[in-house]
């Protein structure tokens, strides 16, 4: 393995200092043809007249990128999903709330990376995140759903792994009482969602316990938003759940997030998380693990980390994982000699986050090759 190179020489644009978003573009497109009425009728819980008329330029933005999808055939819209897979395209049932849904996320998408997306000609890894979050064909289960991750890994692999020990788990936003718990150290969490995790120490006093209930109950009663205006409509079709699950890190100390990055079924980056809870660094390795000078989402350094003795045996669950998906980021927890799966995000911040390094990005896409959507 190379020596590992300086980060500080790699092409790192922070998002805070990204250019503001030319709308020039966006208000020369033609005007929008179809009436507000039916997108605030598409999801009439949630949208309302002032979200439509705020989302008028990306309105029009999605209606001409679908109009020039559907003119050029392309990403199969014209054609149903396999059997035991749905589509944000077939889950987004109507045309206005196809348009609405993408609006939203490619305006996001925008705001954060200072450019409008071209979905038409997609060239890097988050624009073909938007691609896939509209059209790419999604097992139905689905595989965000953490208490099923481990059920797409192919039982020829499972045993690579070790068990998660999850020592309860409801389907109503409650938290288990003292007497049902033995004592000791837990992460409570949802199966749903994106950070919904606290890590919790039984017995609980009643202070600590009420919280936490109360917590619980926010986690469900935003269930439906979540995901909401990235598009990330998978979310929605995941029967929610609140377990506890024993608490892999060692006493005081953050246990390091593994995350491997597989698009069209071969992994493209490693992106690993050290000391969350005090100086966040996050490095990022190839697949034959060597340190790159790129970074994704927070700082590097370059003190490598030492290469994980099962490293081999991860590659192939988490390219196993992603042999049937767009793609996948399939997070691990490596211990010692223990692999243990943590879950699988399909769209890592809904695509809305730019990443700190253009070129990663553009590593990203041009690795995405050979897949459904992508020849």
């Amino acid at each position: 393995m190379p020596g590992a190179p300086d980060p500080t020489a790699a092409k790192t644009q922070d998002a805070n200092q990204r250019p503001p978003l030319d709308k020039t573009v966006l208000r020369a497109l033609p005007p929008l043809r179809t009436p507000p009425r039916k997108f605030v009728a598409a999801f009439p819980d949630v949208v309302t007249r002032p979200d439509v008329k705020r989302l008028n330029l990306f309105l029009r933005l999605a209606e001409k990128t679908l109009n020039d999808i559907r003119a050029r055939g392309l990403y199969g819209c014209d054609s149903a999903p396999r059997a035991g897979f749905t589509r944000g395209w077939d889950y987004y049932a109507s045309d206005p709330a196809r348009l609405f849904a993408l609006a939203s996320s490619m305006n996001r998408y925008s705001q954060n990376h200072g450019r409008t997306p071209d979905l038409v000609r997609p060239t890097t890894g988050t624009e073909k995140l938007l691609v896939a979050k509209m059209f790419a064909e999604i097992p139905d289960g689905p595989p965000a759903d953490k208490l099923k991750a481990e059920t797409y890994v192919p039982e020829d692999l499972r045993a690579l792994l070790s068990p998660v020990t999850r020592v309860w788990q409801s389907e109503t936003p409650e938290i288990p009482k003292n007497e049902d718990i033995a004592p000791g150290r837990y992460f409570l969490k949802t199966n749903f969602g994106a950070g919904n995790n606290i890590a919790v120490e039984y017995p609980l006093d009643a202070a600590t316990a009420d919280a936490l209930e109360r917590q619980v109950r926010r986690w469900f009663e935003r269930r439906h938003l979540h995901g909401f205006w990235a598009a990330e409509w998978w979310y929605h079709l995941i029967e929610p759940r609140v377990y506890l699950e024993q608490n892999l890190a060692a006493e005081g100390e953050d246990i390091a997030d593994w995350k491997f990055w597989v698009a069209g079924g071969r992994l493209q980056f490693v992106q690993v998380d050290q000391d969350r809870s005090t100086q966040h660094v996050q490095r990022i390795y190839d697949r034959d693990f060597n340190l790159l000078p790129d970074e994704l989402y927070y700082q590097s350094d370059s003190n490598a980390d030492p290469r994980p003795e099962r490293f081999a045996d991860v590659v192939r669950i988490a390219e196993a994982i992603g042999t049937n998906l767009e793609f996948a980021r399939v997070d691990f927890f490596l211990k010692g000699s223990e692999v243990f799966l943590g879950e699988i995000t399909l769209c890592p911040f809904g695509a809305k986050k730019a990443m700190r390094s253009p070129d990663l990005d553009q590593r990203l896409g041009q690795g995405w090759q050979g897949t459904r959507l992508f020849s």
